[in-house]
Parts: structure tokens; C-alpha cells; sequence
């Protein structure tokens, strides 16, 4: 279990641009941990900012929005190798980011993916989480 060490304070939760508040730590967080780990891309640069440009210049709803990430980005879908590192890296960032996701990596893996543990294990191991 992580400890969530990047609080939002309340006051950016009622912004009404809230999204980029929340994303900004959550994206440093993912490409922290992958440079830490030393598995980092250029494409980490761009990790889930398709959320709150929508959430902000489109004002589609979040549960559209949110629908419509996790269908079309590979670090929800899993085709490629790389798009399994940036899951690793999203999921240990979710415990540090997201009060409502305190799971580090494997334990996300165990807890939501066990069926697909022949994916990730070699990549969890090879990276060091």
C-alpha cells in the first residue's frame, strides 16, 4: 500500500478548471517513476492529457470522457510492450496521486489484471517494482 503523498487541496477541487490540477501532479508522478525506474519514453509526456482537454475545451462529460480514454489508450488496452510500461507506471503513480487508488503497481496487477499476469510479471521484474 502507498501512502498518498501528493494531497489536492480543496479549494482545486472546486475550480472549474480541476482536471488540470489533478493531472499535473498525476502525470509528473508517472514520468518521475518511470525515469526512477528507468524505463521512460517521449510518449509519457503526452500520458493522459486527452482527459483534461476535453474535460476543459470540449465540456464533455467526465464518465464520456473517461469512457472514451480508457477504450482508445493503450496504457488502458495493453497492445504493446510499451503500452504495459506506462501501465506499470500509471498504476504505482495512482498511489501516490489518487486518494481512492493506494495500490502500488503489483498489487494492481494481483488485485485488477491477474489474468493477465503473463504480460506484466516479466516487465514488473525486469523494471524493478
Amino acid at each position: 500500500m502507498v501512502k498518498n503523498l501528493i494531497p489536492i487541496p480543496d479549494k482545486w477541487r472546486k475550480c472549474r478548471f480541476k482536471c488540470w490540477f489533478y493531472w499535473f501532479p498525476h502525470w509528473l508522478a508517472v514520468n518521475v517513476i518511470a525515469i526512477r525506474h528507468k524505463c521512460w519514453h517521449p510518449r509519457f509526456l503526452l500520458h493522459d492529457i486527452d482527459k483534461p482537454c476535453r474535460l476543459t475545451f470540449l465540456g464533455s462529460p467526465y464518465a464520456i470522457v473517461n469512457a472514451l480514454h480508457k477504450s482508445t489508450k493503450g496504457h488502458h488496452t495493453f497492445e504493446t510492450r510499451l503500452d504495459r510500461i506506462e501501465a506499470i507506471c500509471d498504476w504505482q503513480a495512482s498511489g501516490y496521486t489518487k486518494p481512492d487508488a493506494l495500490l502500488n503497481a503489483r498489487e494492481t496487477l494481483n488485485a485488477y489484471h491477474k489474468d493477465e499476469e503473463d504480460l506484466f510479471l516479466p516487465i514488473l521484474d525486469e523494471y524493478k517494482f
